[in-house]
C-alpha cells in the first residue's frame, strides 16, 4: 500500500512537470515564429532603406552633374559673347585704322564718339 500511495502522490507531479515542459516548448516555438516574422520585416525595411539611399545618391549625383553642365554651358556662352564683342571691337578698330590712314573719318568712328554723321556734315556745311 505504501507503494501505491507513493505512485498516487508522484503521478500528478510527473503530469504537471510534463505539461509545464510541453507548454514551454510550445511557447518557444511561438516565440521563434514571432522573431522570424520580425526579422523578415526588418530585412524588408533595410532593403527599402538601401534602395532609397541609392536612389537619393543617384539623384544628388545627377543634380550635381546638371549644375556643373549648366555652369559650364553658361561659361561657354559668356566666352562666346566676349569673343564676338572682341571681334566686333577689333573689326571696328581695323576699319578706323584704315579710314584714319586715308584721311577721312568714317561713320563708325563718329558713331563711336557719339556723333551722328548726318548731323556732323550738316553742321560742317553751314
Amino acid at each position: 500500500m505504501e507503494m501505491t500511495a507513493l505512485v498516487w502522490i508522484l503521478l500528478p507531479l510527473f503530469i504537471a512537470m510534463g505539461s509545464a515542459l510541453l507548454s514551454y516548448y510550445i511557447m518557444q516555438a511561438r516565440l521563434e515564429v514571432a522573431v522570424a516574422k520580425e526579422r523578415e520585416s526588418l530585412a524588408e525595411a533595410q532593403a527599402i532603406i538601401r534602395n532609397q539611399e541609392k536612389l537619393m545618391e543617384e539623384k544628388i549625383r545627377a543634380a550635381e552633374e546638371l549644375a556643373a553642365r549648366q555652369a559650364f554651358d553658361q561659361l561657354l556662352a559668356d566666352f562666346r559673347v566676349e569673343e564676338r564683342h572682341f571681334m566686333r571691337e577689333s573689326k571696328s578698330m581695323f576699319v578706323n585704322r584704315k579710314s584714319c590712314r586715308s584721311g577721312s573719318f568714317s561713320g563708325t568712328f563718329l558713331s563711336r564718339i557719339g556723333l551722328n554723321t548726318r548731323w556732323w556734315w550738316r553742321r560742317a556745311a553751314t
